[in-house]
């Protein structure tokens, strides 16, 4: 089995490189003809990104550089479990969690 996964994988890399290497000698193939008839050589291809796939790096980048904890808000919890102001609702809780189950359960099926 391993070996046939091995063989198929490999099958693929070497299917994959005589395709580069075949387009790699069309292309020289094309530069040659073009230069004996004196036209402008072919333009190398290029991959062009989408505005939105532009668009998705910038906020993949932005998002990097953003802390992991909100440490305003971690110290604004602190100070009000310090000072006994923070209000905490067991029900509002134990529904959130109830509702948190209930969706675990529909997604995986077990409902």
């Amino acid at each position: 089995m391993i070996n046939d996964v091995k063989g198929a994988q490999q099958t693929a890399i070497q299917t994959l490189s005589n395709n580069q290497q075949a387009d790699k000698a069309e292309n020289q193939r094309q530069q040659a003809a073009l230069k004996e008839k004196g036209a402008s050589p072919i333009p190398v291809r290029e991959v062009n990104l989408t505005n939105t796939a532009a668009k998705l790096q910038q906020i993949e980048a932005q998002i990097a550089n953003q802390p992991v904890v909100d440490t305003q808000r971690v110290e604004s919890v602190k100070n009000a479990i310090a000072d006994g102001s923070l209000k905490i609702d067991s029900t509002r809780i134990a529904e959130k969690m109830a509702e948190f189950e209930n969706l675990l359960a529909s997604k995986s099926g077990n409902k």
